[in-house]
């Protein structure tokens, strides 16, 4: 079915909008307060939804093929879940900052404690979950992609 091509100039106009507003939104947090490394986090969210967008785009103007969309798809979980662990790695780097163990649920007057080697255990745990969670995700798309 052939596609109209309003579809895929107003999809292109979508795109670029979006991109030009995230792109400079990230750039201006990251020239801020937060600084580089502060703003780290949010352009690696911000390339993951210029992808997603991106790869929408592509699928409502060409209709990609099996192989380029199964491509496209296992890059697409595994930087997310580079993206996790790596977020989670640092999570467990950045508990030795803390200088006590207290903390408080949210609307929670309870105190609780844990010791740092706990806290750095919970972490480095989620970083380790979501390494096999990746792995699991490629490898139950290859074997969608093969079987069909």
């Amino acid at each position: 079915m052939e596609k109209a091509p309003l579809n895929g100039i107003s999809a292109f106009i979508a795109v670029a909008i979006l991109s030009i507003f995230v792109i400079a939104l990230a750039q201006s947090i990251s020239a801020g307060f937060a600084g580089f490394w502060g703003g780290l986090p949010f352009f690696l969210i911000i390339i993951f939804v210029l992808g997603l967008a991106f790869y929408n785009f592509l699928e409502e103007t060409t209709g990609m093929t099996k192989g380029v969309k199964f491509s496209l798809q296992t890059i697409g979980i595994l930087y997310a879940g580079m993206i996790l662990a790596f977020g989670c790695w640092q999570g467990s780097k950045f508990v030795k900052k803390f200088e006590f163990a207290n903390f408080r649920l949210p609307f929670s007057d309870t105190q609780h404690m844990l010791s740092h080697g706990w806290l750095q255990g919970i972490w480095i745990a989620l970083t380790i979950f979501f390494i096999i969670l990746t792995s699991y995700m490629v490898m139950k798309r290859y074997r969608e992609y093969t079987n069909s």
